[in-house]
Order: structure tokens, then C-alpha cells, then sequence
């Protein structure tokens, strides 16, 4: 039985090929288990919070994630009628995109992880999310794929990225305008995703659009 906060992490297990959890705090309870426990554990505090501690256990730090949020009254769209988005779409053609997009996330960060295991877990999550039916793509001109756009029941945006013909041309805000107007027409009061403290680009694609940084945690590896 897991202690209170600890949870198992099949999404990392099976692309690192070992036992994978995540870890909300460091209790003793926690700590004790850690202790005995060999695999791969991802720690998230609140920012600055028991840094000292985590590294005492062999943790060490990976990345800053800040949690931007928007009201349905608070977002600012920005429209342009050659973006939109679909449910219909070549799977393989959304997977390409995949390489050099998440140079940002904690796994390519981790110079533990090789970079083609970071891009195998987003391969993998994206066919996760197709077979449930939350990936759409994105679409120039009613045809031509630009990107996708992943997100879970709950209404937090976990996966997007533009192909690289379409990134750096000012686009993005009106692709992402597309995808929060989708989630708000099924019925999202509030949308809610996460961010890199390092990916400035997006950060202020997402204020652009009227989210504002709820909080922001600290993430730590560890493998024993």
C-alpha cells in the first residue's frame, strides 16, 4: 500500500522501464517508503518549499512549473478564421511533430534521461489522448496540419505544440484562441494548464489570452 501522497506513475514507468511514482510531499510515512522502495520518483513542492530536504533524501531539481488558470469572463480571444480544429486527422502526422517541440519539459531537462525517451512519453500520451478522444489538430486554412491540442476531462490543457512551419510566425494565439473557445463551448467555466518558468514564449502566449499564474511548484527526480 502507497503512503498518503504518494501515487504510482505508469506514464513514466513505461518508457524509463521502471517502477515510476510521484510524490506530493515528504512525510515520514514517505520518507520511510522511499527508503525501501527502488525506481523513479518525481517530487512536486510548492515553489522554494523543503529544497533542502529533497535534496537530503537524493533529490535534485529538474524544473519550475507555473500553473496558469483562465475564467471563462477573463479570456482574451484572438481570432483568425485560417485557424481551427479537428478530430480528424492523420495520427502519424500529429506523432512527427513531437521531436524538438518539449525542449522545456522536466525530461529533456534531465540530463539523466536520454532526449528520445522525453519524446517517447509524449508519443505515447498523445496516443493516449487520441484513444480518448481529447486530441484535436490544428488546422491552417481548413487543411493544412499545424499542430495539436490535448486535454483531460477536467478541462486542463496538457499537450500542444505547433509543426515547425508555423512556429515564429505569431500564430500561436490564435491557434490556442481556437482550442479555448472549443473547451469553453463544452461547458468549462475555467481552463487551467501548466508551463515551464523557462518557456517565456508561452507564458506570454498564456497572459495574452487573459490566464493569470495561479501558483507554481518545484519538481525534483530521483532514481535509486
Amino acid at each position: 500500500m502507497l503512503p498518503e501522497g504518494v501515487r504510482e506513475a505508469p506514464w513514466d514507468a513505461r518508457v524509463l522501464g521502471v517502477p515510476a511514482f510521484e510524490l506530493a510531499a515528504l512525510s515520514q510515512e514517505a520518507v520511510r517508503w522511499l527508503r525501501r522502495t527502488a525506481g523513479f520518483f518525481t517530487l512536486k513542492l510548492p515553489s522554494g518549499g523543503q529544497k533542502g530536504e529533497a535534496e537530503r533524501y537524493g533529490f535534485y531539481y529538474c524544473d519550475t512549473l507555473l500553473r496558469p488558470s483562465c475564467v471563462r469572463e477573463r479570456f482574451v480571444p484572438h481570432d483568425d478564421g485560417r485557424c481551427s480544429l479537428t478530430a480528424d486527422f492523420d495520427l502519424d502526422a500529429v506523432l512527427a511533430i513531437v521531436p524538438g517541440a518539449f525542449t522545456h519539459d522536466r525530461f529533456h531537462k534531465d540530463a539523466r534521461i536520454h532526449p528520445s525517451v522525453g519524446d517517447d512519453r509524449y508519443v505515447r500520451w498523445l496516443r493516449d489522448l487520441r484513444a480518448q478522444g481529447r486530441l484535436l489538430a490544428f488546422l491552417w486554412e481548413g487543411s493544412e496540419l499545424a499542430g495539436f491540442w490535448g486535454y483531460t476531462p477536467e478541462g486542463v490543457v496538457v499537450l500542444h505544440a505547433l509543426a515547425p512551419a508555423f512556429r515564429g510566425r505569431g500564430l500561436a494565439k490564435h491557434f490556442w484562441t481556437a482550442g479555448c473557445r472549443m473547451l469553453f463551448d463544452r461547458g468549462f467555466e475555467t481552463l487551467a494548464s501548466s508551463v515551464s518558468a523557462s518557456n517565456l514564449a508561452v507564458m506570454n502566449l498564456y497572459s495574452s489570452l487573459g490566464f493569470s499564474m495561479k501558483d507554481a511548484v518545484d519538481v525534483y527526480h530521483l532514481f535509486r
